[in-house]
């Protein structure tokens, strides 16, 4: 009977080293786009994002929750720490499970920060920390998140003079509506990967500028000075207003910047209008600025 007994309590210690082994070697709670503090900046692990861009983080565990006491909310939460959000956001900080939820997949978005200043492509840290009172998630330090931020690629179009238009990709070409007197509607820039467009109004012989239009999805801002006075609307429709495009006005020069980071300018002139429209679609656009 001893030695029977021996041996049961030696399989049992010798299961529990087996699991304690386990417990340190795997990770007991897996995210996706991270990276072990050795290879933190290896080009296979770090995440890379272009402003305005975001990705999906998922977050998984690898074992059930069990919490030594009975009588308290037996939980893990995982917190993200963002020293950056002037560059990335990350929605939400935390994620959470309970000891019915262990089997569930937890996300969080992280957002790269579009904004009208070129600061060149950056590296950040998120640091993640854990909260348990389960033993075995109790202490664990998971893998952080390394993320590399991409500029957009930018360009410039213009639509000058009568008009003369020198386009994204480099190309020079001259437009004119011949004789006619009425107002042509021209698209000059338009994504085809999402809702953006700057249309512009040309008008005389020989033609000019007189009007132009951006719309990013439910805002749009239209400035004309077709019937020979300048008007200009606004026309914001986003819920959130920090998505509402921005008019900032130097004399008589007017430029919009939409929440992209896509912009157009406006020189308003005696005759017309003077145009330029930078774009941060490379490789999506269809319209007179080329592509």
């Amino acid at each position: 009977m001893t030695e029977a007994r021996s041996r049961i309590l030696g399989v049992t210690v010798l299961l529990h080293a087996v699991s304690h082994a386990h417990a340190q070697l795997s990770s007991r709670i897996i995210i996706s786009h991270s990276c072990p503090d050795e290879m933190h900046w290896d080009d296979e692990c770090v995440l890379r994002l272009e402003e305005g861009h975001s990705q999906t983080i998922r977050l998984r565990l690898d074992e059930p929750i069990i919490c030594a006491r009975q009588d308290i909310e037996c939980t893990v939460v995982v917190n993200i720490s963002n020293t950056h959000s002037h560059a990335a956001t990350v929605d939400p900080c935390f994620v959470r499970w309970n000891r019915l939820e262990w089997q569930q997949i937890r996300t969080v978005r992280v957002t790269a920060v579009q904004n009208y200043q070129n600061f060149g492509n950056r590296r950040i840290h998120f640091e993640t920390e854990v909260v348990a009172n389960a033993d075995y998630y109790a202490g664990y330090d998971p893998d952080d998140l390394y993320i590399q931020l991409e500029n957009r690629q930018t360009a410039q179009c213009r639509s000058t003079g009568d008009p003369h238009y020198s386009t994204f990709d480099g190309k020079y070409f001259h437009f004119y509506d011949g004789n006619r007197k009425a107002i042509t509607r021209v698209t000059l820039y338009r994504s085809t990967n999402r809702d953006f467009s700057v249309q512009t109004q040309v008008q005389g012989y020989p033609a000019s500028n007189c009007g132009i239009a951006g719309r990013e999805g439910r805002d749009r801002v239209v400035l004309s000075n077709c019937g020979g006075r300048l008007q200009v609307i606004a026309d914001f429709n986003s819920v959130v207003s920090d998505l509402h495009p921005r008019i900032q006005v130097s004399g008589s020069t007017y430029t919009v910047y939409f929440y992209s980071g896509t912009w157009f300018r406006a020189q308003i002139l005696k005759w017309g209008m003077n145009i330029f429209s930078g774009g941060v679609d490379f490789n999506r656009s269809c319209g007179l600025c080329g592509n």
